[in-house]
C-alpha cells in the first residue's frame, strides 16, 4: 500500500519519488474518472439523472505535469495554460446535449446560476452573474472585465486584450495579448499599444485595491 502523501488538517504534500509522480497524477485522473462515473450511475439508478444539473469543471489549468493543450504556462501562471479550463453542464431535462459554448464564464458564477434555476436570488451582493439563459438559449453574455492575483502575478482581460503583470526584484513585466489572434500569448503588444496598456493596467490596480482593501488575506 502507498504511503500517505497528504495528511487531515495539514498543508502541503509530502516527497514523492521523482519517477513516479507521472503515474500518480495518471492515477489520481482515473480514479476522478471512476467517482464521477459512481455519481453518474447512482443518480440513473434512483431516476433522478435528467432532473438534476451536473457541473465538472477545474480551479485551474494543469500543472506541469498535466497538459494544457497548447496554451502558454500552468497551474498558478497568469497566462491562459493556468487559467483558461473546458467546462462540461448537463442537465437533460432543459439543456440540449452536444452543444459547444465559447463565452467566458466564471467559478464564481456558478452560484447565481444555480440559484436562477431554483427561481432565487443571492441573499448579498457577489460577483459572479447567472449564466441560465446562455445555457438554454445560448443568449450571449454581458460584456465585462476578468481579474486575476496570485503571488506575484496579476492579468485583466477585456474583451479580447489581455493585460499581464508579473513583479520581481527587478520591478515590473507588463505584457499585452490579443487573445483573438494570439490565444498562445506569444507576440506581446505592450510596446505598440501604450494607451491601451496604461488604460488596462489602471482598471488591474483599483481592482486590486477595492477587493484585497480590508481584507485578510489566506493564500499569497
Amino acid at each position: 500500500m502507498d504511503k500517505v502523501l497528504r495528511e487531515v488538517g495539514t498543508a502541503g504534500t509530502q516527497e514523492v519519488i521523482q519517477d513516479s509522480i507521472a503515474s500518480i497524477y495518471k492515477e489520481m485522473v482515473e480514479v476522478m474518472d471512476e467517482g464521477v462515473g459512481k455519481i453518474i450511475q447512482s443518480l440513473k439508478e434512483t431516476g433522478q439523472y435528467e432532473n438534476t444539473i451536473i457541473v465538472f469543471i477545474s480551479d485551474n489549468g494543469a500543472n506541469h505535469y498535466g497538459n494544457n493543450g497548447g496554451l502558454r504556462g500552468f497551474k498558478g501562471g497568469a497566462y491562459e495554460g493556468g487559467s483558461r479550463v473546458p467546462a462540461i453542464f448537463s442537465f437533460p431535462k432543459e439543456i440540449e446535449g452536444g452543444g459547444v459554448n465559447d463565452q467566458t464564464i466564471l467559478s464564481m458564477d456558478l452560484l447565481p446560476t444555480l440559484l436562477d434555476f431554483i427561481g432565487k436570488e443571492p441573499s448579498s451582493s457577489i460577483d459572479g452573474i447567472s449564466i441560465k439563459e446562455n445555457l438554454l438559449e445560448q443568449k450571449k453574455l454581458p460584456e465585462r472585465d476578468v481579474f486575476f492575483a496570485y503571488g506575484n502575478k496579476s492579468f485583466i482581460r477585456s474583451g479580447d486584450w489581455k493585460l499581464v503583470v508579473i513583479e520581481d526584484k527587478t520591478g515590473e513585466k507588463i505584457e499585452l495579448f490579443n487573445l483573438s489572434e494570439d490565444l498562445q500569448e506569444r507576440n506581446d503588444l505592450h510596446s505598440k499599444e501604450p494607451d491601451l496598456s496604461n488604460r488596462l493596467l489602471k482598471k488591474l490596480e483599483t481592482w486590486a485595491v477595492e477587493v484585497r482593501e480590508g481584507v485578510d488575506l489566506v493564500s499569497r
